[in-house]
């Protein structure tokens, strides 16, 4: 019975504790800064002077523009051309693989593929092919046709 209770208030407790927080995210810029002049510290004295400051507030206010239009080309990574992720591309289509729309995950693995130490991106995206229905190769049928083509573009 203790047992039971012991769980419920930790239950409790917890859900108490991933429903507590006033945090709330948007996605509106700040607009505005407060300053705040700072506290005088003068040594006090017995005098029965009294001394009045004051401080100003400025308040800043800036507007993000946003683009009304989309971008149209952004810069290829470094260290490679948009030559390079055509051919690429161009080899992974001839395989019999569907790349359209997932260009970029494509490229990311071949540039995981001449990475040394990551021997798991490639056979995760072939995977996520054959899922999605992108091609009717084996698996590593895809594996190799990525790896080939990565290297042969990408891996200098």
């Amino acid at each position: 019975m203790r047992l039971v209770l012991c769980s419920a208030l930790a239950g409790c407790a917890v859900l108490l504790t991933a429903c507590g927080g006033a945090a709330t995210v948007d996605n509106t810029a700040a607009t505005a800064v407060t300053s705040i002049a700072p506290l005088d510290r003068s040594p006090q004295s017995s005098a029965p002077d009294t001394t009045t400051t004051t401080s100003e507030t400025t308040v800043v206010t800036t507007k993000v523009k946003e683009s009304e239009e989309p971008v149209a080309d952004a810069p290829a990574p470094a260290g490679t051309s948009a030559e390079a992720e055509d051919a690429y591309l161009d080899d992974l289509k001839e395989a019999g693989i569907n790349v359209e729309g997932v260009e970029d995950q494509l490229i990311g693995a071949a540039q995981a593929e001449c990475n040394a130490q990551d021997q798991v991106t490639v056979p995760a995206v072939a995977g996520q092919l054959i899922e999605q229905a992108r091609t009717q190769l084996e698996h590593g049928q895809v594996v190799e046709a990525i790896a080939a083509s990565a290297r042969t573009h990408y891996c200098q």
